[in-house]
């Protein structure tokens, strides 16, 4: 959560929330094998959904207050790691 803003009354603007995103996630995994990168090029830390969810929460807790990221695997399917 946070404060809203007394002006605009948001509490994130979209465009920022974007960039961190873009920087902290995208940018990395976007259009490659997740085998391959960081960290989940490791044998003790494969790219299965739990394992994205923890490295999105870890990635993005410092920049964003988060309490859960949630990864579908379909639509009905998904893991979740809270704080």
């Amino acid at each position: 959560m946070g404060t809203p803003d007394p002006i605009t009354g948001m509490i994130r603007d979209f465009d920022e929330l974007d960039a961190v995103v873009e920087d902290g996630i995208v940018r990395h995994f976007d259009h490659s094998i997740l085998n391959e990168v960081p960290p989940f090029n490791s044998p003790d830390c494969p790219p299965t959904s739990e394992n994205i969810a923890r490295h999105i929460l870890d990635v993005l807790s410092g920049a964003l207050q988060l309490s859960r990221v949630r990864v579908y695997e379909t639509v009905k399917t998904y893991a979740e790691v809270r704080i």
